[in-house]
């Protein structure tokens, strides 16, 4: 059957009656699979994988402690210049990471990119606690950042294509708790080891304690559905559905897996042929994907450049600064310290998750090279913030240097309001719809309605079926 009739045929149209506007909202939003109760595995697939976000949150935590306690074990005591050196190389490892990531997830895999980010992690981690030099330092701080950027930037799409729709955000939450997480163990391994000598060579090499972990894991857990059906491997997502919908019945399963091979073959017949740079160049050539782009990326950007990592890279010099150490300035240091734990938390449940989430607006054949995007603006957002700090803050003081974040937090709200849509319950085809005309903010809305009007219908049938 030719791929236009098979869209017609698994199409279903409904018309919202909103002024002048109408929407055609696909069989994906209402998929009964997705309505059926989901098994425990796509839970523990999601956990495994989401240890790979401790990785970021472990680096992230650990550096903070490293440069307060490294003293002059690499033959000299650090400038401020050369401690924004060894934070924000990571930075820049992360943003090559994602790059090499996202141009070879397609074709080898999404489990493949993740085994090479814990590889790159473990032997930056090595080189790390052996470091003597400066140079040497910042060589191992370049491989670890490579190696958190590709698992940054692969973790999140690989839990997505996995997920139920109705779970995905939580699912993908998962990974934005374990780098919180790591951040967590970060602080409990530095307060540890402060006082043993040589204990910041312990720090970093503790962080190939998690890598380890998941690489033990990942054997048991199944590549994505949709790599699967890629690859021509169509009962062995037929068993991956099971295992996730195990209510399902086998014409949904089928059914689900018909669904996701048309977009699928949509994907390989536009991208036949073509190199990854024209692949890359389809995120601007086509307004719905360059919409989802901005969208995408600018939450990530205003995510980072609210100078959350200015907390987490320097918060124990900062503890410093602020006289922690100093009984006349407790009072003060309290103050701080309370702010710090409510901008925390406000963040880590905010857009500290959310941002993480926009990988789903992207279509099957740019998706890797749409997360791809969505990491390097993470990551190029993360050496700003990591390069300049400790230098904004020298010249503008402490107030000044968060009184500049704050005005980009307060933009940042508008930005979303305006251009940032909710996308709940939809299923990865459904949400392409969303953008093909404008940001999509009012047509999500339109389109949740309707979503929560089928469902309505669908109780009010079984009740009746009931009677």
């Amino acid at each position: 059957m030719e791929t236009k009739d098979f869209k017609e045929m698994t199409q279903h149209k409904e018309t919202v009656a909103d002024g002048s506007s109408e929407i055609q909202v696909g069989l994906d939003g209402l998929d009964s699979i997705e309505q059926t109760r989901t098994g425990k595995f796509s839970w523990l697939v999601s956990i495994t994988a989401a240890i790979g976000g401790m990785l970021f949150g472990y680096d992230t935590g650990i550096i903070s402690a490293v440069l307060v306690y490294i003293d002059n074990d690499l033959g000299h005591t650090l400038s401020s210049s050369e401690k924004e050196l060894i934070t924000s190389i990571t930075s820049g490892g992360a943003f090559i990471g994602a790059i090499f990531a996202g141009a070879t997830a397609d074709r080898f895999g999404r489990k493949i990119a993740i085994y090479v980010g814990s590889f790159l992690f473990t032997a930056g981690a090595v080189i790390q606690a052996a470091a003597n030099s400066l140079a040497l330092m910042t060589v191992g701080r370049l491989v670890v950042g490579s190696g958190v950027g590709s698992a940054a930037m692969i973790i999140p799409l690989y839990i997505a294509e996995l997920s139920p729709a109705k779970y995905r955000g939580r699912m993908i939450g998962l990974d934005n708790m374990c780098i919180t997480g790591g951040q967590l163990v970060s602080y409990g391994v530095g307060a540890g080891f402060a006082h043993v000598h040589g204990g910041w060579r312990y720090m970093v090499g503790g962080g190939a304690i998690p890598v380890i972990i998941l690489a033990c894991m990942l054997p048991f857990c199944p590549e994505s559905l949709r790599q699967l059906i890629y690859h021509g491997k169509e009962q062995e997502a037929e068993k991956v559905i099971r295992k996730i919908f195990p209510n399902g019945t086998d014409e949904q399963v089928r059914m689900k897996v018909r669904h996701i091979t048309l977009h699928v073959e949509e994907a390989k017949n536009m991208n036949a042929g073509k190199s990854q740079w024209w692949v890359l160049k389809q995120l601007y050539v086509f307004p719905s994907n360059l919409r989802a782009l901005i969208a995408a990326c600018g939450l990530m950007a205003i995510s980072q450049l609210s100078g959350f990592n200015s907390l987490m890279f320097y918060s124990g010099t900062l503890f410093k600064l602020v006289g922690f150490n100093n009984p006349v300035g407790v009072g003060t240091s309290i103050i701080v310290l309370v702010s710090m734990v409510f901008f925390v938390g406000f963040y880590s449940s905010g857009i500290g998750n959310t941002a993480w989430l926009s990988s789903e607006f992207f279509p099957m054949e740019v998706r890797a090279m749409g997360t791809m995007m969505l990491t390097m603006s993470c990551w190029g957002s993360n050496i700003i913030v990591a390069s300049t700090f400790l230098t904004q803050m020298e010249n503008t003081t402490l107030s000044g240097a968060f009184g500049f974040y704050a005005a980009i937090c307060v933009l940042g709200w508008f930005a979303i309001y305006f251009c940032y849509p909710e996308v709940k319950n939809m299923t990865l085809e459904d949400i392409r719809e969303v953008f093909s005309h404008g940001f999509g903010v009012k047509r999500a809305r339109e389109i949740q309605k309707q979503m929560k009007a089928g469902r309505k219908m669908e109780s009010v049938s079984e009740e009746n079926v009931k009677v």
